[in-house]
């Protein structure tokens, strides 16, 4: 099958527009969306889009929000460990063994505070925002501390010579 050069606008413009500025999408027609840029951009923008999808199933949305916190509720065993390590494969690029590997190379506890976790998905992989190297696995607080100070080394030294005074 031969592809068109053009293909019209479904959206508020109709126009017949070049096939390169319809977005890929593959079930759509000639493997493209329907609708070009600006009625996509337009329609999204649209103040009173939500309204309208909510005026079509009332309570929906809720619905399959609270089915979905029951289910994570229900199967916490299942849906934390198998989250966490989407994350870190999509984040990090790290696989459940380089983790592994990583913990035990710590003990098993954080590198920063030395304690052990309350629980193993409670720790964090810490990495270099500038570099996105990572560099060591955290418990919470201690991650949540570097955040705090933005990772920059000159404020943790004046925090420390603070802590140094009492």
């Amino acid at each position: 099958m031969e592809l068109p050069d053009t293909q019209k606008c479904t959206g508020p413009c109709g126009k017949d527009l070049p096939l390169e500025l319809f977005g890929k999408m593959k079930g759509g027609k000639f493997g493209r969306r329907a609708r070009c840029p600006k009625c996509r951009y337009r329609s999204e923008k649209d103040p009173k889009r939500y309204e309208k999808l909510r005026a079509k199933n009332p309570g929906g949305y809720q619905r399959v929000l609270a089915k979905n916190r029951q289910y994570q509720k229900n199967n916490q065993d299942k849906v934390s460990p198998a989250r966490q390590r989407r994350n870190w494969l999509k984040r990090y690029g790290l696989t459940l063994d380089q983790y592994d590997e990583m913990l035990a190379r710590q003990n098993g506890r954080c590198a920063i505070c030395l304690r052990f976790p309350e629980a193993t998905n409670k720790m964090h992989v810490d990495h270099c925002h500038v570099t996105g190297k990572i560099r060591g696995i955290l418990c919470r607080s201690c991650n949540w501390a570097l955040g705090q100070f933005r990772e920059d080394r000159y404020s943790l030294s004046r925090a420390i010579e603070y802590l140094s005074r009492g």
